[in-house]
């Protein structure tokens, strides 16, 4: 649990180790750093470019935030109960509610929800502001690594793509896992170009905070020490580098260690609270051939960016590619262009990225126990920085290519004419396919349980109260808790398991609703005969084949039973 006296020792700790071992003074290495980012977009066109890309980011990500997706699922009554713990005065460091959780979001949207109460759309706040802040990140990791038209093309083909709105706008933890996996691939990569201390103490910084987001973010650290062994080969025959690599990595993963005490001390009491999730999906049923199916999973891993995705409705259109077919292709460019650079000029960055794409996927590509769950657009968001910096570089080539043909400042607008107009071409297919023919299949897939609550609020404001709404049992249907924290009663659990339990509420006098599945008749005709004074319509939703039945009992005995419709 967090207590004020431990979080005060804790935050300290890691404010001082990290201004014991910063190299020089901090205040003007921040100030320092905040003159270089102006002066990098000092230039017209970056600075109109990355305003532009992040105007585009601000729109994909927030736009109609309240009503795609509209409906949510077993999983957010799971999240939204947790940030009801938070605001009920519970401080957990891991929340053991389904198969176990790492806790960052759910303090977050417990912040947001203190502000305007707990609703669905707290949940969607919190990861839609960090899918917003991993394209500025993703911008400054390309500029590092390779140059700012490359950082631009690649937050440009982030912010528009339906893999990173989609999991950023679902209100799960998806997007902590990219932003995060950017920000600490941005400060470490820096760290091993220049040798600076201070950009492996931000990275450890990073990974620390990182971990306490989505646990799929576990295997950028094994990320990172793969980029680091990279860098130690490339330093050849130059001892005093590669001490310095070795000192700084393990001071910034000393770091690392101490942001992530709290949690760490949950690990070691509850390894199999901690492990649960990831360890059900590796061992959690007996393969023939483990090795077969991991062969199997990186094959339809690889496949999945161009070629046929995850078949999950919930974060996208089903088995659609995660990077659709134009970004797609421009993908396999750079992997080929990138290849060529790591063996004929053995240029590092395109190493990092080539090893980042099957390393930082092991999380899908390990459900071994569960094989039908791989390829996974969410576990596979670490990788999307990298994989976006990969297809960028043949965009880049071009650009290049063009300014080199074209004289003066004619070939720099040419090239921002092409980016421009290929952004342009994305985003329409983009919000097509998200917007629309998501936001279609999402309704169609999930249960409304927002009308179902509207229904019982209606009810709640004019003659009942939530007591006496009630929700008839039926096999997977509408998740009672969702129709609960939507009526703003999270406790609310009114559910009614079997049609005899009816005659139980015949002596209670006060008026009562009843909202059934559709299908379920003889629960109607039970309701009927229980309380011939009822009434009852049928409900339709916004989308067909969402109806209900909705069954009204006055507050008083007398009348005859009658059809609404």
């Amino acid at each position: 649990t967090f207590r004020p006296l431990s979080v005060v020792a804790w935050t300290s700790a890691v404010i001082v180790l990290l201004v014991g071992l910063w190299d020089g003074d901090p205040g003007r290495a921040l100030r320092s750093r905040a003159a270089s980012w102006r002066d990098g977009l000092s230039l017209p066109w970056p600075r109109f470019g990355i305003v532009a890309v992040m105007l585009i980011a601000a729109f994909a990500c927030y736009y109609r935030l309240d009503r795609v997706p509209l409906e949510m699922t077993s999983d957010h009554a799971e999240k939204l109960l947790d940030v009801h713990d938070v605001l009920s005065g519970q401080r957990p460091i891991f929340f053991p509610r389904n198969t176990g959780r790492e806790p960052l979001q759910f303090y977050a949207a417990a912040l947001v929800a203190s502000f305007r109460g707990l609703d669905y759309l707290d949940l969607k706040l919190v990861t839609a502001t960090a899918g917003f802040l991993t394209v500025p990140v993703v911008y400054l990791l390309g500029k590092e690594l390779f140059h700012r038209r490359v950082g631009l093309i690649a937050a440009a083909l982030v912010a528009v793509s339906p893999w990173h709105v989609g999991i950023s706008r679902v209100g799960l933890r998806f997007p902590l896992a990219t932003l995060f996996s950017a920000l600490a691939l941005l400060f470490f990569l820096r760290g091993l170009r220049t040798g600076r201390r201070n950009d492996f103490l931000l990275a450890g910084l990073v990974v620390g905070v990182g971990l306490y987001g989505y646990s799929p973010f576990r295997v950028v650290p094994l990320f990172l020490v793969a980029c680091l062994l990279v860098a130690l080969a490339v330093a050849g025959a130059r001892p005093y580098v590669r001490r310095a690599l070795l000192v700084n990595a393990g001071l910034g993963a000393l770091v690392a260690m101490v942001v992530f005490v709290p949690l760490g001390r949950f690990l070691l009491e509850r390894p199999d609270l901690f492990w649960q999730r990831a360890a059900s999906r590796l061992v959690g049923r007996q393969q023939d051939s483990p090795l077969a199916t991991f062969a199997d999973n990186v094959l339809r891993e690889a496949l999945a960016f161009n070629w046929k995705g995850d078949p999950v409705w919930v974060n996208g259109v089903p088995y659609d590619p995660f990077l659709g077919k134009v970004v797609g292709a421009f993908f396999v460019l750079g992997l080929v262009y990138a290849a060529f650079a790591v063996t004929r000029r053995r240029v590092a960055p395109y190493g990092y990225l080539l090893l980042g794409i099957p390393l930082l996927t092991l999380s899908s590509t390990l459900s071994l126990a569960f094989p039908q769950e791989n390829p996974s657009l969410v576990r596979s968001a670490p990788t999307i920085p990298v994989v976006f910096l990969v297809a960028a570089l043949p965009l880049a080539l071009a650009w290049q290519r063009l300014e080199a043909l074209v004289p003066d400042r004619a070939g720099r607008v040419a090239g921002a004419a092409m980016l421009a107009a290929l952004v342009v071409y994305l985003g329409v297919l983009g919000y097509q396919r998200y917007f629309v023919d998501y936001d279609l299949e999402h309704r169609r897939s999930s249960w409304n349980s927002s009308e179902v609550a509207a229904v019982m609020k209606g009810f709640v404001q004019s003659v009942g109260d939530p007591e006496h709404a009630y929700l008839k049992s039926w096999p997977h249907w509408v998740d009672h808790r969702n129709v609960g924290i939507q009526m703003g009663n999270p406790a609310w659990n009114n559910v009614v398991m079997s049609d005899e339990a009816f005659a139980q509420h015949r002596a209670d006098p006060a008026p009562k609703l009843y909202v059934l599945n559709v299908s379920d008749r003889q629960g109607l005709a039970r309701l009927q005969a229980v309380f011939p004074e009822g009434t009852w319509r049928v409900q339709q939703g916004h989308t067909p084949g969402k109806e209900f039945v909705v069954f009204f009992v006055p507050g008083h005995p007398g009348g005859s039973a009658q059809q609404l419709r």
